[in-house]
């Protein structure tokens, strides 16, 4: 949800200005930049997330969940 909540700014800094004309100058498909800012904002919101679990305990001496949630693969 952060991801799209900070998109939009960013969305009207590039396609508002001349960025849009060098993509298309450049012959880069104009919703590339949707893509990359919605990866960009996804993978800096992870990370974010990911630090405030590592330092809570040690800041705030905030306690762990029992159950960190897990990626489930399951293999065919």
């Amino acid at each position: 949800m952060g991801a799209f909540i900070g998109l939009p700014p960013s969305l009207i800094e590039t396609y508002g200005s001349d960025i849009k004309k060098v993509y298309k100058a450049n012959g880069v498909p104009v919703y590339l930049g949707l893509v990359t800012m919605f990866l960009s904002a996804f993978v800096h919101l992870m990370i974010t997330c990911a630090v405030i679990v590592l330092l809570a305990p040690i800041l705030f001496e905030a306690a762990l969940p029992m159950q960190l949630p897990t990626l489930y693969v399951e293999s065919f």
